[in-house]
């Protein structure tokens, strides 16, 4: 990387962002949720590597990439909690019950959609 760059790096741009936060405990779901997120890019980038390295195309490539890189619903709201656990803003009892809740809005929500014919 060149080094007039690194002020612009996503992690550069986090760490200002850090700065900024007072607190410890939302530093630390911040924190929680930054380095998920890179975690996801570093595998969906190895994974699009990985099919160019073995002649696949660059469409093939973005696709895996994509799929790699997705973060589905349920596995964010289940990281989030385990951060506000982690971090002391809530426990593993009421976490579970905003996940019931969660799950019981999202069914409603389905139930309440017109069908399709």
């Amino acid at each position: 990387m060149f080094k007039e760059n690194e002020d612009f790096t996503p992690l550069a741009s986090f760490n200002k962002f850090l700065k900024m936060v007072s607190d410890e405990n939302t530093k630390t779901v911040f924190t929680g949720i930054f380095d998920y997120k890179e975690e996801k890019v570093t595998v969906a980038q190895n994974a699009l590597h990985e099919v160019l390295k073995n002649g696949g195309t660059l469409q093939e490539a973005h696709h895996v990439y994509h799929e790699a890189a997705k973060i589905p619903r349920a596995e964010m709201i289940q990281l989030v909690n385990d951060l506000n656990i982690e971090s002391g803003f809530s426990n593993s009892e009421i976490q579970s019950s905003l996940i019931i809740m969660e799950n019981f809005l999202d069914m409603m929500m389905i139930m309440s959609m017109p069908s399709r014919l």
